[in-house]
């Protein structure tokens, strides 16, 4: 509405700030995007946080630079709140009010490692990518709009060589599908560059009472691609989850998978038998149409 509009524009003229993420603080101009659950929006930083420092103490790494890259980082609150944890954190944006933002949000919250740029991805990934090197350690997070990733982005993380996970942060699981199919399909003429192969997926319900859930997606680089385009199976790496995760996912347990013989048995109790006939010796019976069969819809 107009009233909403005049405020938010007061409020930046004031300076003041609109959100608070604990611990910090953030200015989001009019025209910025900003999550409005704050309290699950803690939580989905957190999440992210993990995962992509959920690695970082291998000793191959060790004595490297770790830097964060947030793409499609609005105003920042990704990036700045993962900056305690990274070496260094470098935003891309194409929205200019957003990433002004980001940039005062950083010296409001006197962070000191953090440099949000405004330029397509596509055109700041290689020069980020050549000035890095292969002497750090890169992660990328990307939290597009609902329309997804463009496909010249998705062309870029590719071609990205430093990044060796991808965290993917979806509104959308249409979007999050489409693009995973293209981060992760083998090398063409058209899409270039190592794959990824997802590792994990975890939704966060930042939309009580809605159909809409917001997903997280961990990719790891497949360094062991070969020409013959199949996918070995991702690097058994064991991930420890924190213990405040643990508990939330042991106050919702998962249906346990079934083996054969479970299956086999339940289907067999499941075939309607005829009380009046009985089964000839010798005489194979025709098994029921599984499509028949109760609870299965025809």
């Amino acid at each position: 509405s107009l009233s909403l509009s005049l405020f938010l524009s007061l409020c930046l003229a004031l300076s003041l700030p609109l959100s608070l993420l604990y611990p910090h603080r953030f200015q989001i101009s009019a025209t910025s995007f900003t999550q409005v659950n704050t309290e699950g929006a803690e939580l989905l930083y957190e999440l992210v946080r993990f995962f992509v420092t959920s690695d970082q103490v291998n000793t191959a790494d060790a004595g490297r630079e770790k830097y964060l890259l947030d793409v499609c980082c609005g105003t920042g609150t990704i990036g700045l709140s993962m900056a305690a944890s990274v070496d260094r954190v470098i935003g891309v944006d194409i929205v200019s009010s957003a990433v002004e933002d980001a940039n005062r949000n950083a010296a409001a919250n006197g962070i000191q490692n953090a440099l949000f740029i405004c330029n397509p991805a596509e055109v700041e990934l290689p020069l980020i990518n050549d000035r890095l090197g292969l002497n750090a350690h890169v992660s990328a997070v990307v939290d597009p709009p609902r329309s997804g990733l463009h496909p010249t982005t998705i062309k870029a993380l590719r071609a990205c060589t430093g990044i060796n996970k991808l965290v993917y942060v979806s509104c959308n699981q249409n979007s999050l599908v489409n693009d995973a199919a293209a981060l992760c399909r083998a090398p063409s003429k058209h899409m270039k560059g190592v794959p990824f192969v997802p590792r994990l997926a975890v939704g966060i319900d930042l939309f009580p009472h809605t159909e809409l859930c917001e997903a997280i997606m961990v990719f790891d680089r497949n360094p062991s691609f070969e020409a013959r385009h199949t996918l070995p199976p991702a690097p058994a790496v064991p991930l420890e989850v924190p213990e405040w995760f643990a508990g939330l996912m042991q106050s919702h347990p998962q249906p346990q998978n079934k083996g054969e013989g479970e299956q086999e048995k339940e289907a067999e109790e499941a075939q309607p038998m005829d009380a009046t006939a009985a089964p000839t010796p010798g005489v194979a019976v025709e098994s029921t149409p599984e499509e028949s069969l109760p609870g299965r819809a025809t």
